[in-house]
């Protein structure tokens, strides 16, 4: 019961805005890029959001997509409980989303919500494999593996508190050289559909 209780509260809620609706069980993977936010009161509950206080609306435009139902430029409303705790976006980051469809509405998988990066070669990636574990019992070897992304992403971590280093040294993904953590392993987005459609 605990867990389907956070299941309900963390759940992530997206307004349609374009599109025609889609089979549920069709996935829809896109890369999304913060435009902004607001908070808003938090006045009824339903099936997908379950409110404990405030609400945070965002806004995203899709800046790459795999569905034939979503395109580069669209944007697209969610809502936020604030309960889930969401970082605040840095510009260099973007977000791997899986939409569903749900009564004529884009709903995102939150297990496969994921932070993505731009790579200086103009392409998008995730840094590690994270979004492999647990849904591929044996991952391509050419999907993650060490030195993937050439040129690889730098991240300057010189004003990262000793936790936010931390969490680059102990990641097998990244290698820190000074203030400077280097991924070295990790996952083109556009290699990432062939898994979950």
């Amino acid at each position: 019961m605990l867990a389907f209780t956070k299941k309900i509260i963390i759940a992530l809620f997206i307004l349609a805005l374009f599109g025609a609706p889609a089979q549920a069980e069709e996935f829809h993977p896109v890369v999304a890029e913060y435009v902004s936010h607001e908070m808003i009161p938090c006045e009824h509950s339903d099936e997908l959001i379950y409110c404990i206080n405030d609400i945070y609306h965002y806004r995203y435009r899709i800046v790459e997509s795999h569905s034939p139902m979503l395109a580069a430029g669209d944007v697209i409303s969610a809502l936020f409980t604030s309960s889930h705790h969401y970082p605040a976006f840095m510009e260099e980051r973007f977000t791997y989303f899986l939409l569903m469809r749900h009564n004529d509405q884009w709903v995102i998988d939150d297990f496969l919500w994921s932070f993505i990066y731009r790579t200086s070669d103009n392409q998008f990636a995730e840094c590690g494999c994270s979004l492999l574990e647990g849904r591929v019992d044996d991952p391509p070897q050419d999907l993650c593996q060490l030195a993937t992304f050439q040129p690889r992403i730098q991240i300057d971590i010189t004003h990262a508190s000793a936790y936010g280093r931390a969490k680059y040294e102990e990641n097998p993904a990244w290698a820190v050289n000074g203030n400077t953590a280097l991924c070295t392993r990790g996952i083109y987005t556009k290699d990432l559909p062939k898994l979950f459609l």
